[in-house]
């Protein structure tokens, strides 16, 4: 197998570790109460939590995949970001339909790709920034509706990239 191909086999399959982890979040006690913003919030969390201890080793992969040339491996990552926001909203139970689903899931997938993108480069403690920045997008998104904000304990489980996992 070229060494190229085995990278990328690699990219995916830690990114895939991040997938898991974002769809075992619902597992956990009073997910499904929170507002649905706020289980977004978990989700994406969860997502960035499972490659925080590798932040710089993120950002090499992508740095790869995005280097020109190698369109064989963006367009599929546009495809597996489709995918990604697909598992946020199911997770979340964000079950809209027709125009309202194509708005949130266009908007949601804005919100991912932005976070994404700070938390590659977030060197506040904890990623406290990019919790932030997340937290008030979610917010916008939902019209200033998100019942729990992340500074607020709830019952569900939090993932430790914001430093409030207890």
């Amino acid at each position: 197998m070229p060494a190229m191909h085995k990278k990328d086999d690699l990219a995916e399959a830690w990114f895939d570790r991040a997938d898991r982890a974002a769809l075992q979040v619902r597992e956990g006690s009073g997910f499904l109460a929170l507002p649905v913003a706020a289980r977004l919030e978990h989700v994406i969390l969860a997502w960035l939590g499972a490659l925080q201890a590798h932040r710089r080793l993120t950002r090499e992969m992508l740095g790869y995949k995005l280097e020109p040339g190698h369109l064989h491996l963006q367009i599929p990552g546009l495809m597996r970001i489709s995918r990604t926001v697909q598992w946020f909203r199911e997770t979340a139970q964000q079950d809209s339909r027709g125009l309202q689903r194509i708005f949130e899931e266009t908007a949601l997938t804005l919100v991912y790709v932005s976070t994404f993108a700070r938390w590659l480069y977030d060197e506040s403690p904890d990623a406290r920034a990019t919790c932030d920045y997340l937290a008030r997008a979610l917010r916008r998104l939902a019209g200033g509706r998100v019942g729990e904000c992340p500074d607020k304990p709830t019952d569900a489980p939090r993932p430790d990239i914001c430093g409030t996992n207890g």
